[in-house]
């Protein structure tokens, strides 16, 4: 500013008019102040305009950013209850799926018990189921050496009835009286019982 107004006393020092007034110091000084106000004016109306516009700018770049950090807090809070809900829910599928691995593995070792015993149950009928027929075969045999056609004696026939008498015997020894395993033993000794059964 001082800068400026020194150039323009220089500038009116430099000028010489021509007439009355413009050679008298006074109307220098006058017509210099006025140069001088009227480029203050326009320099003063530059800076309004120029200190208008970054007001402006200023103003509502405060108020976007004001919002866009209202915004911001509140998608922080949303986003922080949506972090607490889902870290709750993943806890509680957490806990579920602990559970229902746990029960998976009960219902495993229940089904490996539940097959273990069906195949004990299964060998044991399979074991039963071909005593019975060896049993079958022996009653078929002695019905055969019995009939009045055969003339053959019971227990030396050709399919040999004695072996799986013995395996009856041996079988259900637990459940006979002493007397009736005696008899039983005498009749496999002697071949046809005859006398054993009649005496």
């Amino acid at each position: 500013m001082k800068a400026s107004l020194f150039l323009l006393l220089a500038q009116a020092t430099g000028l010489t008019f021509h007439t009355e007034d413009a050679t008298r110091p006074t109307t220098k000084v006058v017509k210099l102040l006025q140069g001088m106000q009227e480029q203050l004016e326009s320099e003063a109306k530059a800076d309004e305009e120029t200190y208008d516009k970054f007001k402006c700018w200023c103003h509502d770049n405060t108020v976007a950013k004001e919002k866009a950090v209202k915004e911001a807090k509140l998608a922080t809070t949303e986003l922080q209850d949506r972090v607490e809900i889902l870290l709750s829910k993943s806890q509680r599928l957490k806990a579920e799926v602990e559970k229902t691995e746990d029960e998976v593995a009960k219902n495993q070792a229940a089904l490996d018990t539940a097959t273990a015993l069906r195949e004990q149950q299964n060998k044991e009928y399979v074991d039963d189921l071909e005593r019975l027929d060896a049993n079958l075969q022996g009653v078929a045999t002695a019905q055969t050496a019995l009939s009045p056609a055969e003339g053959t004696a019971f227990l030396q026939s050709r399919e040999g009835a004695a072996k799986p008498l013995r395996t009856i015997l041996a079988q259900h020894s637990q459940k006979m009286s002493a007397e009736d395993k005696d008899t039983f033993e005498a009749f496999l000794q002697r071949g046809d019982g005859v006398d054993v059964v009649m005496g």
